[in-house]
């Protein structure tokens, strides 16, 4: 009977060493310190990385910047400052240095280069990504209410990147006909050499404010990263777009051809805050005079278990609206959400 616990212990000692030696990747930091376990992810200038004692709601933490030298034994998909990627492990060679090893060759880059990382996995769901935002407000007076919806889904591998994006409200009130505005966005981008890339975005709107059944936009772009750095990132588009509209009139139909300027500014080095503000503007090429802008501000705040809180302004603009329609449209919204 006396041999029982020292059996036990043993046999709990080679399961913790099992543990720790199947999760061999490192993160030696500047102060001496070592983390071993899984390296999940590094976005945003933060790296995330579990180990044998931390638990699936309390992973490590860690500034990049902080970092000294990375090894990996798994496969990360990795993304540069000048917009290479790779899917390969990573291995330093000396405090600024950082091999990529893929399945054809090696490359050797500047450990500061490093923009994003993300453990991917033969399945699925290792590339893909998902949030939902749920709001809601009411009022005793004229019995208010208000519904929000802001969901999305994202895939992404180490050459192209695809995701959609749903965002609806709905406001209702005595004595005074229901608001409603649902937007469904979806794009595909294509990694270019240099920090540029092809994309395809496919914009629906219906808007009851603008009078809008639907909206339809088709937009070919060529994009450029103008600044891509692990505290953010600035980009630009220039393309086309063909635009189909019907109305809740009897306002006939329109059909236009358009160009497209957009830009994007992403702040995210900021601690648990993350700032977004995107913009796109369509000078018609067929309607002369007439200008379309599609704009959105986000500020998001990380919380644990993966929830954070939102909040979002989007406005749209057009200056030759339908006849009854309003130029303005915008729309603010706070909500909590859930990402993957």
């Amino acid at each position: 009977m006396a041999s029982f616990p020292r059996n036990a212990f043993v046999l709990a000692t080679l399961c913790l060493v099992g543990s720790v030696t199947a999760q061999t990747d490192s993160l030696f930091l500047n102060n001496g310190n070592v983390l071993v376990g899984e390296l999940k992810e590094m976005s945003r200038n933060v790296a995330t990385i579990e180990t044998p004692y931390s638990t699936s709601d309390n992973d490590f933490k860690v500034d990049w910047e902080e970092v000294r030298m990375v090894r990996t034994t798994s496969n990360y998909l990795v993304q540069l400052t000048h917009g290479e990627r790779f899917t390969a492990h990573l291995h330093s060679t000396d405090t600024a240095y950082v091999q990529l090893v893929t399945a054809i060759d090696t490359v050797l880059i500047n450990r500061t280069d490093i923009v994003y990382l993300k453990s991917v996995k033969p399945d699925f769901w290792s590339r893909a990504s998902a949030s939902v935002d749920l709001g809601y407000n009411y009022a005793k007076a004229n019995n208010l209410q208000q519904f929000s919806l802001r969901s999305n889904l994202g895939y992404q591998t180490d050459r192209w990147s695809t995701s959609a994006t749903l965002n609806k409200v709905r406001s209702t009130q005595d004595d005074v006909e229901p608001t409603d505005r649902s937007e469904l966005s979806a794009n595909f981008r294509w990694a270019l050499p240099k920090n540029f890339y092809a994309a395809i975005d496919v914009d629906l709107l219906s808007n009851t404010e603008q009078l809008l059944t639907l909206r339809s936009s088709y937009q070919p772009t060529m994009g450029y990263y103008i600044t891509r750095t692990n505290h953010f990132y600035l980009l630009g588009a220039l393309g086309a777009a063909y635009t189909h509209e019907d109305y809740s009139t009897d306002a006939p139909t329109r059909n236009s051809t358009e160009g497209v300027i957009g830009v994007e500014l992403n702040l995210f080095d900021i601690g648990d805050l993350s700032l977004l503000l995107s913009s796109k503007v369509f000078p018609s090429f067929t309607e002369q005079g007439r200008v379309r802008s599609d704009d959105s501000f986000d500020a998001k705040y990380d919380l644990p278990l993966n929830l954070y809180i939102r909040a979002g302004f989007t406005l749209n603009y057009d200056n030759r609206p339908v006849e009854g329609a309003e130029e303005t449209d915008y729309v603010v919204q706070t909500a909590l959400g859930w990402e993957l």
